[in-house]
């Protein structure tokens, strides 16, 4: 946030742990429909740069008055790129499945298009506070394939679509969407969970105000980790040091 004032930040930070798919530390990540998510990858290998990361260091041999930025060949605004459409699928039944089972639907329902993922999403979880924009993305060994509900720790909810076929894994903090449509329903059908499919009640992740320091904006896709002459910003300052660096864009 300290970072990204006049952008249109998130109060909440998307942590996780990937290898070869996105860049390692704390990076803005500029959705296709326009919206950004403040993101932090734990991972220490499997580093890769990707044209919609741009990431945050921190230079601290010098602490700077204000945020210093690097010049970038082009304002670092979201690209102008067609919005995640929301089609209103065909009638058919949708599947809530238990959250943190399977790793992608079972061999008797199919698996929900990416055009039909967040419409599916928004009927299954009518009572849920729920995006207007689908996070597509493809990796291996984190998340389940095919289109989920995502519960971060904060209470907040992301649709998310993985493109992968391979290497899916059931991941506690996700909830299968699935489509049976041998049988056509009025609306949408919803398994019975143990529980209701509201976020668990975790500690909210923290902005604190970073120490003075000099945060750097570094061009949008390139590097896959902070440079050897900076540091990387540490996960309890990524949130406060986005909204930040974002400040002057």
């Amino acid at each position: 946030h300290l970072v990204g004032s006049n952008l249109d930040l998130p109060d909440w930070l998307y942590s996780f742990s990937t290898e070869n798919f996105t860049p390692c530390g704390c990076f803005l990540w500029f959705n296709t429909d326009g919206s950004i998510l403040v993101d932090y990858n734990s991972a220490s290998a499997g580093c890769e740069s990707h044209p919609y990361a741009q990431l945050i260091c921190n230079s601290s041999d010098e602490p700077a008055e204000g945020p210093t930025m690097q010049p970038t060949k082009a304002p670092t605004q979201a690209p102008i790129l067609p919005p995640v459409s929301s089609p209103t699928p065909p009638i058919t039944s949708y599947l809530l499945l238990e959250r943190g089972d399977g790793m992608m639907c079972p061999s008797d329902m199919e698996s929900v298009l990416e055009d039909e993922c967040l419409a599916a999403a928004h009927l299954v979880g009518s009572n849920l506070d729920l995006p207007d924009w689908l996070y597509s993305f493809s990796t291996e060994n984190f998340t389940p394939c095919g289109c989920f509900l995502w519960f971060n720790t904060d209470g907040s909810i992301l649709v998310d679509y993985n493109s992968a076929s391979a290497g899916c894994e059931s991941h506690p903090y996700a909830q299968l969407i699935c489509n049976s449509s041998d049988e056509p329903a009025e609306g949408p059908t919803m398994q019975p969970t143990k529980a209701p499919t509201q976020a668990p009640i975790l500690p909210p992740v923290s902005s604190p105000t970073p120490p003075i320091t000099s945060y750097l904006l570094l061009e949008r896709g390139d590097g896959m980790m902070c440079p050897s002459d900076m540091e990387s910003v540490l996960e309890d300052e990524c949130l406060a040091a986005a909204h930040l660096v974002g400040s002057n864009l």
